[in-house]
């Protein structure tokens, strides 16, 4: 069964994720912002393998802790190559591509608008959104690569694709469901 771990981090409280096996013990790193000592102490705490760091954005807040990880683990970077010029990674995301954990597998999907490059990771009943969607929000359009239309577009379209029932995990706040969203959201219903 794979399980996951929940880090809030750095001033922004950004949400890094850790997906890990509980049988083979591999995890995938998603978004370390910062506090790389709070997120290795539990990978070696719990005798996780890091497979890799997954970036579903290049802004600070969630790739301040990047190279420290990597420093310490040897986990390659994975960032859709809209988004490179913020880290160095070895290896470019794309839709479609699948991130594989022990038995599970999570799919890649391509949702700019907040950047060119963001990608969100659909999991067994769950989304982790970066900060493309929030609770009660959407991510901001107002800086370098943020497109309003390309960020609705990429809710309605792909995000809101999804049962009503399915799990958001953004990249700040509190977590939500598709169902939530679309009935509530102030800026995409």
């Amino acid at each position: 069964m794979n399980i996951v771990e929940t880090f809030i981090v750095g001033p922004l409280e950004e949400n890094c994720y850790l997906l890990y096996d509980e049988t083979s013990r591999e995890a995938s790193l998603i978004d370390p912002g910062a506090d790389p000592e709070k997120i290795l102490d539990f990978i070696n705490k719990h005798n996780l393998t890091l497979k890799n760091i997954i970036i579903t954005h290049g802004h600070w807040d969630h790739v301040g802790a990047i190279d420290h990880v990597k420093h310490a683990t040897g986990a390659p970077v994975h960032i859709h190559k809209l988004d490179m010029g913020t880290v160095s990674a070895e290896n470019f995301l794309k839709e479609g591509d699948a991130v594989v954990i022990g038995n599970a597998q999570y799919k890649v999907i391509h949702t700019p608008g907040h950047s060119p490059g963001s990608v969100s990771l659909v999991g067994d009943g769950f989304l982790l959104t970066g900060d493309l969607l929030f609770c009660g929000g959407v991510g901001r359009t107002d800086l370098p690569g943020g497109s309003w239309s390309v960020l609705e577009e990429s809710i309605r379209h792909k995000i809101y694709s999804f049962p009503d029932a399915t799990e958001v995990l953004p990249g700040h706040g509190p977590t939500t469901t598709i169902g939530q969203e679309k009935l509530s959201n102030p800026f995409v219903r």
